[in-house]
């Protein structure tokens, strides 16, 4: 098993934006990726940062996961909650976003597929859309 640590201060915040925020499910090795179930073998786990100085894991944590169809939805939900995006683009093999969990964590969303279900999002509104 492939296991991504992040060393925090804000362990109940932490886990309850990857589970209520970003929708990642949860069983007893840590937090699996949506789109994937209990018998993918990455998981996210968070851990109480005990050292007496500043945070060394803040903002080194870098990671990145798939999602199969909707692609913007997903991000507009996301974005609605609070999450910070650098980017979010569009390129001729899918979309790929950018984005910064509570401890300026980075992560990738990526997607290779167009489909959408929801014909209303008009991602060039979003200040951080870009097309290539």
């Amino acid at each position: 098993m492939i296991t991504i640590i992040i060393s925090t201060r804000k362990l109940d915040e932490l886990e309850n934006f990857y589970r209520n925020i970003m929708g990642f499910l949860e069983d007893d090795d840590g937090f699996f990726f949506p789109g994937t179930d209990e018998s993918s073998n990455v998981r996210l786990c968070m851990q109480h940062d005990r050292s007496d100085g500043n945070n060394l894991s803040k903002g080194n944590v870098f990671f990145r996961f798939s999602v199969e169809k909707d692609f913007l939805s997903y991000c507009k939900e996301l974005m609605n909650q609070g999450v910070g995006f650098e980017v979010i683009g569009s390129h001729p093999g899918g979309y790929a976003a950018r984005a910064y969990d509570l401890e300026d964590n980075k992560f990738e969303i990526e997607c290779d597929n167009f489909d959408e279900k929801s014909s209303s999002i008009d991602p060039f509104e979003w200040a951080c859309y870009k097309r290539y």
